[in-house]
């Protein structure tokens, strides 16, 4: 199986999906990589819920996909979940 609209893929992933799937997901889909280039836009989203699905799918990519791409979008999530932690009060860190 592969992508063949970039689009759908941006779509399904900006819904987002069960995170018990992202393992299959990623491992059984070869063209799944194109994700890489959604994730900055899916972690400037303004809902949580997003960013997480965001940083727990990238997670999984750059197990699978060792890119020096993956390595540049991974050090912007950590900056993100950074910025993330630094508001949440300080007994939920």
């Amino acid at each position: 199986m592969s992508i063949a609209d970039p689009k759908i893929a941006k779509l399904v992933h900006f819904q987002g999906y069960p995170q018990a799937l992202l393992p299959l997901t990623v491992s059984g889909i070869p063209s799944i990589h194109i994700c890489l280039d959604l994730i900055p836009e899916l972690l400037a989203q303004p809902q949580l819920k997003k960013r997480v699905f965001a940083i727990l799918l990238l997670s999984h990519l750059c197990s699978q996909y060792t890119l020096p791409k993956s390595f540049s979008v991974a050090r912007l999530a950590v900056r993100v979940m950074a910025t993330l932690l630094t508001g949440l009060p300080s007994a939920l860190r």
